[in-house]
């Protein structure tokens, strides 16, 4: 397969998501944010298309986010920010999206993820593990902030909870 590939590197400040991964002390985690804060995030794609005047990318084919704290896949991806501060606002990702982070991996049809309002919303045929526990519903929604995951089920699917013993906490 001749497939071409580019890589964008995006230097954005905000897309560090907080406080999902390392195990550290309130105090640390200040230290921590803002080295991540500087970090560049990496996206790479089969094709980009920019709007500026929308203050959109749209990325196709085998699309890959890696930031210091997460990866993120998925067949396409659309990405806004805001044009004054240059800070990524919100990621949309579709098909086969597969994100991971050091306490955590999740997989979906679409993930809606809303750095302002740190919050991630998982559907179609979504499911998360985190520890020992496997969850999957309807819609997963994720808040950054308190590292905390909402299971919604509904008419065509229902909560589905795994325990596995002896999971990390």
């Amino acid at each position: 397969m001749r497939w071409s590939s580019l890589i964008l590197l995006v230097m954005f400040a905000s897309l560090s998501l907080p406080r999902w991964a390392w195990p550290l002390d309130p105090a640390q985690w200040e230290k921590k944010d803002k080295e991540l804060a500087e970090s560049p995030t990496v996206v790479t794609a089969e094709s980009m298309e920019i709007r500026l005047e929308e203050s959109l990318v749209r990325y196709r084919g085998n699309v890959r986010v890696r930031q210091p704290r997460y990866l993120l896949d998925a067949q396409e991806m659309e990405l806004r920010w805001d044009p004054e501060t240059r800070k990524i606002k919100q990621l949309l990702a579709k098909g086969k999206v597969r994100m991971e982070t050091e306490d955590a991996t999740g997989s979906c049809g679409l993930a809606l993820v809303d750095l302002e309002k740190e919050i991630i919303e998982m559907t179609e045929h979504p499911k998360m593990v985190q520890g020992g526990e496997h969850v999957e519903g309807e819609k997963i929604v994720y808040s950054i902030r308190a590292r905390r995951s909402t299971v919604l089920g509904g008419k065509e699917r229902r909560v589905r909870t795994l325990v596995v013993p002896g999971g990390t906490k």
